[in-house]
């Protein structure tokens, strides 16, 4: 379990800020944060959206759903439809899987068979 923030009691619903000044400064706050971190990892071109990309990629190879994923981001199905859902091998290998039971089930090859 982590800590409350500084400043905030026990009850505070947030992880990173103690609901004490606006919204804006919290982000402020959290960017330069994370802006030292990246430059101290050597990284390069670190930043905080290659965060927001691995875990929608992780939560759908992981066979979460493109509704999974926007709940997480707090995105729109659309945009994660349109910046997220490429393809990976775990979810090629999902979507595989799938239409191999829907064939085999229709009596059907498998998907990948060289007779089709």
């Amino acid at each position: 379990m982590l800590p409350a923030p500084r400043e905030a009691d026990q009850s505070c619903p947030y992880l990173f800020w103690s609901g004490n000044g606006t919204r804006r400064t919290a982000i402020d706050t959290a960017s330069r944060t994370l802006e030292v971190v990246f430059r101290a990892s050597g990284v390069a071109g670190a930043c905080s959206h290659r965060f927001r990309h691995t875990l929608t990629m992780e939560v759908l190879e992981l066979g979460g759903t493109i509704e999974d994923a926007d709940d997480i981001l707090g995105d729109s199905e659309a945009i994660i439809r349109k910046h997220y859902a490429k393809w990976s091998r775990g979810r090629q290998s999902r979507i595989t899987t799938l239409l191999n039971k829907l064939w085999h089930k229709s009596g059907t090859q498998e998907w990948g068979d060289p007779r089709h």
